[in-house]
């Protein structure tokens, strides 16, 4: 699973331009992506929207999750896992479709918006299925001790 990881780790240092064959050892690539501010930035923009999008799924996610497993409602499931369900290129053209319909500037926000989106649904789907391995007396046992709803809950 790792082999194509490393291998790309080994031909970023890599002497040749093509990458067809190995020309010799280079450290020149790295210097250029150091030195590009656009590069850089472009990097620190996925470090940002990848840390906030899984904090918020996380988060959503988790909720959505013990919702599924405590109520049975009919809508909450295909709100939740239909992004899962449908293709990821569909999924990104409707949002595009979704954000410009609304005005929004196409930019971090709606980026990170779609993220949140897509990764929802299968934190939820996670935390429900460790939801339904879980004994509910536990939950009961900690509300008759006097724990409190988060607390019984955590």
């Amino acid at each position: 699973l790792y082999v194509p990881l490393v291998i790309v780790v080994l031909y970023s240092f890599n002497d040749s331009r093509l990458n067809a064959e190995w020309v010799g050892f280079t450290l020149d690539w790295y210097r250029k992506l150091f030195g590009n501010r656009d590069m850089l930035q472009a990097a620190a923009n996925s470090l940002v929207i990848a840390l906030v999008s899984a904090s918020v799924a996380t988060l959503l996610g988790t909720l959505a999750g013990v919702a599924l497993h405590r109520f049975k409602l009919r809508v909450l499931p295909l709100l939740v896992l239909t992004p899962i369900a449908i293709p990821e290129l569909l999924m990104g053209v409707s949002l595009v479709i979704f954000f410009i319909g609304l005005n929004m500037s196409l930019g971090m926000l709606s980026v990170t918006l779609a993220h949140i989106t897509f990764s929802v649904g299968f934190v939820a789907l996670v935390v429900q299925a460790r939801m339904s391995g879980m004994d509910e007396s536990l939950t009961e046992a900690a509300r008759d001790l006097g724990a409190t709803p988060w607390q019984s809950f955590r």
